[in-house]
Order: C-alpha cells, then structure tokens, then sequence
C-alpha cells in the first residue's frame, strides 16, 4: 500500500486560502510567485509564531513572521483576525508579498507534514486562559425577537428572510463539486452493482466572475481538486 504523500492536504489548503483572504489580489500573485520560485528559507516554526527569510527584490532577503494572536480558544487554522504579520520590508499593506510566500510555505510544509501546523498552534491547554469562541444563536436585534420577547434562531430569521429564488447550497457548490452523471449519461441505480453510492462526478465549470478573490480562491481550489484526484482517483 502507498502511503499518502500528503495526509495535511486538506488543513493546507485551507492555510493557502487564508492566504488569498489576507492579501490583495497583487501581493497575493506575487507571494504565490516567490513561492513557486523557492524564495522561502529558513523556516522555523515555533508555538505562535512562524518565520522565515524570503528572497525578494533586494539583495539581503526580508525577515518574515506570522503571529497566530488569537482572542478565543483557537480554531483549526488561524481566521484573519488572528494573522499579525510582520516583515523588515517597507510595504506599508497589512499583509506583504513576503508574508504570503511565507504562509503558502508553510502551507506546503503542512501538506507533508500535519504536525507542523500542531507545532504553530500548540494544544488547548496552551491556549487555556482564552475564553471559549463564542456562539451566534440569536439575532441582536429587535426583528430577532419572537412573540413574549424569546429571542429566535439565528436560522429561523434566515428562514423567514430567504426569498424563493435564493439558491439552495447544493445549487451553489454544484459548479465545484460536479453532478451525478457518467460518462454514458445521467446515473441511475444498479441492482448489480455492489457500491451503489459511488457515482463519478462530472465536473461543470464555474460562473463567470471578474472578483479578484473569487479568482484567485477558485485557482486554489482548482488545484486542490487536481491534487486530490492524483492521490485518490
């Protein structure tokens, strides 16, 4: 049996979309680019903190750090708000070029490598003097309060707020997963066929967009697809 090359593929991607959120379109393909180039070195990864050196436009490379600053006991990956980036460049943006290379590194070190994302984040009890995230349940607001003033779900608001033509989930993710479909036509069930459920899946392209950062989230995903598709079939 071969073993998977990369058991953090999933947890990676998720770091390499965090990275496409954090940064502008620009900075994010110019991070993406160092990176490809190999201009990522001396990562060290320490509990809270990740740093590196990347060789940029200048002669001395640029010294990097990504600080998981969390307010709440911590997720799986860091959200946005818990990012702080620093890098000895001038770049005046929240998160620079250097920093985006630097966290698609650490990526790709995690994709081979899930412990090294433990080594970033540490275990619950590191982070136990942080209070637990908290839950939204209800609607802070007066249209969230039912009759005798209980406050509703947070889904029954969205239910009552839906329109008919407000697309369903499976709607909108059908563009990225695919549908039921073989390579002889639509699939239907087989009295023979002892794995009924395990159906191949026809992949449509997706809408249109010209939003920098559905683009640059879809490549990410496009790659993940292929990458998945190569280990598993």
């Amino acid at each position: 049996m071969t073993l998977n090359p990369r058991p953090g593929a999933v947890v990676a991607v998720r770091l390499s979309v965090l990275a496409a959120e954090c940064a502008d379109p620009d900075r994010f393909g110019r991070g993406r680019r160092y990176f490809k180039e190999g201009a990522v070195s001396d990562l060290v990864i320490e509990h809270g903190v990740v740093s590196g050196s990347v060789q940029g436009s200048e002669a001395s490379p640029y010294s990097v750090a990504l600080r998981w600053r969390p307010q709440h006991l911590p997720g799986p990956v860091p959200t946005r708000e818990e990012l702080v980036v620093s890098c000895s460049c001038m770049d005046s943006a929240p998160v620079c070029k250097h920093a985006v290379a630097l966290l698609l590194r650490f990526s790709d070190e995690v994709g081979r490598d899930p412990g090294a994302l433990e080594q970033w984040r540490g275990s619950d009890e590191d982070w136990a003097h942080l209070p637990a995230r908290p839950v939204l349940s209800v609607v802070p607001s007066p249209s969230g309060t039912a009759t005798g003033g209980q406050p509703r779900s947070l889904r029954a608001v969205r239910s009552e707020q839906s329109s008919p033509s407000e697309p369903s989930d499976a709607e909108v993710l059908a563009p990225f997963f695919g549908v039921r479909e073989t390579l002889w036509g639509a699939w239907s069930p087989d009295d023979d066929d002892p794995f009924p459920d395990l159906v191949t899946l026809a992949p449509e392209p997706r809408p249109a967009t010209s939003d920098p950062l559905a683009l640059a989230a879809g490549g990410l995903l496009d790659e993940a697809l292929a990458m998945l598709t190569s280990l598993f079939g």
